[in-house]
């Protein structure tokens, strides 16, 4: 018996191209039947540091997180309003 994660959904979509990760983890039997145990998903803004992650999310960053895109992201969360909790 042999418990394997991979990833089972990969994608970057929108303007930002926030990347969307769903990863299974399956138990794989002496006979090879699989069963799914756990699901799980993540999502990773242009602004975060991928380089620990699986090569092919590294991979799909550096092909969709252009400068521009980039800085784009920055300068949307720079401009947004700055909710200040007076107590």
């Amino acid at each position: 018996m042999a418990i394997e994660t991979r990833i089972s959904e990969l994608s970057a979509e929108g303007e930002h191209k926030i990347i969307f990760i769903k990863r299974t983890k399956v138990d794989i039997d002496t006979d090879g039947k699989e069963t799914i145990i756990e699901v799980s998903r993540s999502s990773y803004a242009p602004n975060v540091d991928v380089s620990s992650l699986e090569q092919e999310i590294i991979d799909l960053a550096a092909e969709n997180w252009t400068n521009e895109v980039v800085s784009s992201y920055n300068e949307l969360i720079n401009n947004l309003p700055k909710n200040e909790i007076e107590l």
